[in-house]
């Protein structure tokens, strides 16, 4: 089983093309790289959790009046008859 030398021959043609082509692009890579110093990090922010209240009022469209009768219980001294 040997293989056509001409068919080997293209193939390393082939191959050593594409990687010639794309020398270049892991070149302009490795310099983005190094140009771009150390990363600084990214701020966080972190959310502090707020209690609010809205007072709901609710109105009636009448004023209604409800009048009790409170009854006071009085102590009035009595005097008593006292037979001579």
């Amino acid at each position: 089983m040997h293989r056509d030398p001409a068919k080997r021959t293209r193939l390393r043609y082939i191959l050593i093309a594409i990687t010639l082509a794309t020398l270049p692009c892991y070149c302009v890579g490795l310099i983005a790289v190094r140009a771009a110093g150390e990363r600084t990090p990214i701020p966080t922010s972190t959310e502090t959790p707020t209690v609010t209240s809205t007072p709901t009022i609710t109105a009636s469209p009448t004023d209604t009046t409800t009048i009790t009768p409170t009854l006071t219980p009085t102590d009035t001294p009595t005097q008593k008859e006292t037979a001579s």
